[in-house]
């Protein structure tokens, strides 16, 4: 609190900054006696007029116009405090509103929830200007709380024009930057045509071979030669479409497409609280099942939980699912007790994804009165709610409540009468007393369901199904190939086969797999674990013909459909890379042709004395030597070729026509046949 005050442009001491300069009590209440000083009360404290004060004693204080700096400098610390409260508040709860905007742009969610956050920061301070339309706007206190939350964020200069940004423009448009992509890059499509024809070669060239041969075609052409590196990307993205020319059509028919698999012959918000609590019942051997819930801290409703021998990890993480799975969402933190789960590589994989995913803080803490929601709520539990069913067994010996222990004899009762409960009652009974905890009604008239659905919060990020599984379902990295899934589980093999449309993008790389049962995996990036697609468990045809239905054939024709489809696509995108290069530089486009063709060596030798001589010295003459053999390594991509076999096949008297087609009669046929 201040301890030097100005009220109606007068100083004022509060007795305590008295007593600090070693005036004494005795004195400072003779000055009142005597009607010497004047006095006031602010807040419940008395502060006495600089002026009043006798001269003698004033001799022993600061000048009052040094207590006129000091008092408009804690008030102006105060302010900035205040303001940087306000800011925090905005940071912390107000950022969901914010976050599909940021979202949009097709970012990282760790991405988002930090421009969601900065959001609503600058929508506060853009309030705060408006309060003070009227008035002078305290810029600079509101930089200084501003600065607090971002260290390295906007200079003092800098904040009027941001916020004149913000009012033209947009707060969005001051947080995120476009920019523009190089007009010119460093390579176009010639490059990448080269390398895919290189790479089509029966000869298997190596990186560094097909490095060497661009550099070469680079030089005679005028353009910058690629590096080692460039040429190895290219070669990765390219190998998919190619591999039937490089490889031959058997390796990769048999090799690298998917396959019909044959069976032998015959025969599924603001702040949570989260704690586990043994529940009061014994099971044989004195056992006890652990009831682990997670309340909504405004309205006390159990939202989730899990029953299970023990509170582990899997017990946490099934009752977080659960609270995720009733309410679709989650919220801005979770609190938790200093349990070991928090130790564990789980937890901070877990705690990492929260953050990422929809920006929620995990925060430990041992402090009861932080987690008054669940500490209270287990006692209310056991007593109003488990006490009235069999087998109830009381608070347990620690209690300090006397009504808490269940009588020895009772106990001794349950034991001599074989009545222990099984965990299925135990189940019974928990689930029954966690729906009449929700839905009992409290003082106010409502009940922890109503209270909940009345007070929901917009600040909370809500949780898709693909988030879901990021969040509790466990990722296994496994490699396409083949267009598909193997999972092995307990000697049984599942297999699930990706779509036409995935098996050139996926193919032979890594993905991250995550599933709930057999019936179909979830298939996510595997370095942004981002979603990709959902694949169904793939339907097996019997092998013996004898053995197949009518959906066995239906089946298999679709099979070879979509290894058509494969090849067809993998033509298509080989033609789209050589017409691109074709567009840009066609005489640089054909250059590739002599590098994949053979040499004339015989007219090299009789052109180079050198090469003729060496040869002669070993006994040969050019003019004895026979041709070599004219073999064309590949079939180079020729357009005006491509579009000569369109046009002769479109120009074809055998061809119908898609108007043909339509008025065909197949009646008209099987009525003349009669």
């Amino acid at each position: 609190m201040n301890d030097v005050i100005i009220h109606t442009n007068k100083v004022y001491l509060s007795y305590k900054f008295l007593l600090s300069k070693g005036i004494s009590i005795k004195t400072i209440e003779s000055w009142s006696i005597r009607r010497q000083s004047c006095v006031i009360y602010e807040n419940n404290r008395a502060f006495v007029l600089y002026s009043s004060i006798p001269a003698n004693t004033r001799k022993v204080l600061p000048p009052e116009e040094d207590l006129i700096v000091l008092a408009r400098q804690d008030a102006n610390d105060k302010e900035t405090e205040q303001l940087y409260l306000r800011l925090e508040n905005a940071y912390q709860k107000r950022f969901a509103a914010y976050l599909e905007t940021y979202k949009a742009l097709g970012i990282t969610n760790e991405k988002a929830i930090e421009y969601a956050r900065h959001h609503a920061v600058w929508a506060d301070i853009l309030a705060i200007r408006e309060e003070y339309k009227h008035g002078r706007f305290p810029l600079r206190k509101v930089w200084e709380a501003y600065k607090r939350l971002y260290p390295d964020g906007y200079t003092y200069n800098r904040m009027n024009p941001c916020i004149n940004t913000c009012l033209k423009d947009g707060i969005q448009r001051l947080l995120v930057h476009q920019y523009c992509t190089d007009p010119h890059p460093q390579y176009d499509g010639i490059y990448t045509y080269w390398v895919a024809e290189l790479l089509r070669s029966g000869k298997k060239y190596t990186r560094a071979y097909i490095h060497k041969a661009v550099c070469e075609l680079a030089r005679e052409a005028g353009r910058k030669e690629p590096s080692l590196s460039s040429v190895k990307n290219w070669v990765k993205e390219l190998m998919p479409i190619v591999e039937a020319d490089r490889n031959g059509n058997d390796a990769y028919n048999y090799g690298k497409l998917p396959y019909a698999s044959m069976v032998r012959a015959t025969e599924s918000n603001l702040q949570w609280q989260i704690d586990g609590w043994n529940l009061p019942f014994y099971m044989e051997g004195y056992a006890r099942l652990t009831l682990f819930w997670v309340k909504d801290a405004h309205s006390g409703k159990i939202v989730g939980y899990r029953i299970a021998p023990s509170e582990n990890t899997e017990t946490i993480l099934k009752g977080i699912e659960n609270a995720v799975q009733n309410t679709g969402v989650l919220p801005l933190e979770i609190v938790s007790d200093n349990h070991s789960f928090n130790k564990t590589n789980e937890a901070e994989h877990f705690k990492a994804a929260l953050e990422k995913i929809a920006g929620t803080r995990w925060t430990v803490s041992s402090n009861p009165r932080y987690k008054s929601i669940v500490e209270r709520g287990f006692k209310t539990f056991g007593e109003q709610y488990c006490k009235e069913m069999p087998g109830y067994i009381g608070e347990g010996v620690r209690t300090k409540n006397p009504d808490g222990r269940t009588s020895q004899d009772l106990l001794d009762k349950y034991q001599k009468a074989g009545t222990w409960l099984t965990p299925e009652q135990i189940m019974m009974i928990a689930v029954k007393c966690i729906k009449e905890y929700n839905e009992t009604k409290g003082k106010d008239g409502l009940s922890r369901n109503e209270r909940y659905e009345a007070g929901l919060s917009p600040n909370v990020v809500k949780v898709d199904f693909e988030s879901r599984l990021q969040l509790f379902v466990p990722s296994t990295e496994y490699t396409v190939n083949r267009g598909q899934i193997n999972i092995v589980r307990e000697g049984v093999l599942y297999e699930f086969q990706l779509r036409a449309n995935l098996f050139n993008h996926l193919n032979g790389k890594k993905v991250n797999v995550r599933y709930e049962s057999f019936d179909e995996i979830y298939l996510f990036d595997a370095k942004t674990d981002r979603y990709i697609a959902t694949v169904p468990r793939k339907q097996k045809i019997h092998g013996a013909v004898s053995d197949q239905t009518e959906e066995d054939r239906t089946k298999l024709f679709k099979h070879k459909g979509r290894l058509n489809g494969i090849k067809a696509g993998n033509k298509t995108l080989f033609e789209s890379i050589a017409q691109k290069a074709y567009s840009i530089d066609k005489d640089a486009a054909y250059a590739i042709n002599p590098k994949l063709n053979d040499k004339d060596l015989i007219k090299e030798f009789e052109r180079n004395g050198e090469l003729r001589r060496e040869l002669e010295r070993h006994g040969v003459q050019t003019e004895y030597v026979p041709s070599f053999p004219k073999v064309k390594e590949v079939n180079c991509y020729d357009p005006e070729k491509a579009d000569r076999k369109v046009t002769k096949r479109r120009e074809s008297p055998m061809l119908v026509t898609e108007q043909e087609i339509r008025e065909f009669d197949i009646n008209k046929y099987l009525n003349e046949d009669e």
